[in-house]
C-alpha cells in the first residue's frame, strides 16, 4: 500500500513541532500496521489462510495508535533545548 508508506515518509515534517521519542513511537505502530494490515490481506488474498482474518483490524488499530501518539505529541510539544 502506498498511503501507509507516504505517512511514515511524512513523518518527520511533525519533528519541528513533536519531541523524538514520540516520532519513534508513532513510527514503530505505524510500521507495525503496516505489517499487520496489509501483510495479513496479502496472505489472505494469495494464499486464501483465513485464519489470518482478525489480525486485519489490529494492523488498523495500529494506525490509530500511531495517529494517537503523534496527535498527543503535538499537544505535549517540543521541548526548549
Amino acid at each position: 500500500n502506498v498511503c501507509p508508506s507516504l505517512l511514515i515518509v511524512a513523518l518527520p515534517a511533525f519533528a519541528k513541532y513533536v519531541d523524538e521519542k514520540w516520532l519513534i513511537l508513532a513510527s514503530t505502530a505505524f510500521v507495525l500496521g503496516i505489517v499487520l494490515f496489509s501483510g495479513s490481506l496479502y496472505f489472505l488474498s494469495i494464499f486464501n489462510w483465513t485464519v489470518l482474518g482478525p489480525v486485519t483490524p489490529l494492523g488498523g488499530l495500529c494506525f490509530i495508535i500511531g495517529w494517537g501518539i503523534v496527535f498527543v505529541g503535538v499537544l505535549k510539544g517540543k521541548p526548549n533545548a
